[in-house]
């Protein structure tokens, strides 16, 4: 009775060939190819970098590093998704504070009147500002200047 309500299932052979077989080896050419855009290297953290590729591929259905090499490199929009995937995309105040602990322990060293600053990138400003808060923090009292330079896509 009520047989028109009944999914027919597919052939086998139809399930399998929309199949996408991931096969995800070496990332060498692709680390290459980011690091030749951004500037960005991956060397000590191939493990990570092999991760997030593999997931961002499962993600856009490409089956592997190579693929995904050609697709970058022809398509901005997919390789700009890609950069956000393996880039930090978060601002806010003393995001890296051993980092800036060591810069203003470099500058309190430097006997110079004044100081200059280049931020890159700086986002929308928390961090250039937590460079300067942090050297007003500890009495620095000679003339900071600062410039912070962002791309936006």
């Amino acid at each position: 009775m009520f047989s028109f309500f009944k999914k027919k299932s597919l052939p086998l052979e139809k399930e399998k060939k929309d199949e996408i077989v991931y096969n995800f080896g070496n990332c060498q050419d692709v680390a290459k190819y980011f690091e030749s855009e951004t500037g960005i290297t991956f060397d000590s953290k191939s493990s990570i970098l092999k991760s997030k590729l593999s997931l961002f591929c499962k993600k856009n259905k490409i089956s592997n590093f190579s693929i995904l090499l050609k697709k970058i490199k022809s398509d901005k929009f997919l390789e700009q998704e890609l950069i956000n995937v393996l880039t930090t995309n978060v601002t806010y105040f003393n995001r890296e504070f051993t980092q800036i602990s060591s810069f203003v322990s470099t500058v309190l060293k430097d006997n110079k009147n004044s100081i200059k600053i280049l931020c890159a990138p700086s986002s929308t400003g928390e961090e250039p500002y937590s460079l300067v808060i942090a050297l007003l923090e500890v009495g620095f009292s000679r003339h900071i200047e600062v410039m912070g330079i962002d791309s936006q896509s």
